[in-house]
Parts: structure tokens; sequence; C-alpha cells
């Protein structure tokens, strides 16, 4: 869905948790998985994914509770 969005000219964010929780990766996870995926799929390079923390570390996210990077990354975000 991200490839999808991205090459159609939407700015994704895609947004994970500083700290884990469940079964969800952590931005440090990511982070490290990135190159991979990059590897397997070029494509993604190109597009316009911008990945950043949360901020958070709770299955449910307190919008209040953010991260900065976070809020500057979606405030430009369609509601």
């Amino acid at each position: 869905m991200m490839r999808w969005l991205a090459q159609r000219g939407t700015k994704v964010v895609l947004a994970a948790n500083e700290r884990p929780t469940l079964n969800d990766m952590t931005i440090q996870d990511v982070a490290e998985w990135w190159p991979r995926i990059l590897a397997m799929e070029p494509s993604f390079a190109s597009l316009p994914i911008q990945r950043v923390s949360t901020g958070t570390g709770e299955p449910l996210i307190d919008l209040m509770k953010v991260s900065d990077e976070l809020n500057a990354a979606a405030k430009d975000a369609d509601c």
C-alpha cells in the first residue's frame, strides 16, 4: 500500500514505536530492515517514504503524546 500511494504522489510517513509493543516493529527495527527491503525492492528508494518514530511504546497511541518528529512529518497530512 505504501508503494501504491507513494507512486501516485502521496508523501508516505511510516511511523513505528520507539519502544517494543506487542508484535510491532520499533523504529530501530525499521532502520535495521530498511536496507534489506531496498535490496529486494529498489524502487522504494526513489519514493517519498519517510520513516519516523512515534515517540511512544504503548499499543494504543495517545496522539497528544507523540514525538515532535511525527508531528512535523504529519503537519500537512489530510484529515
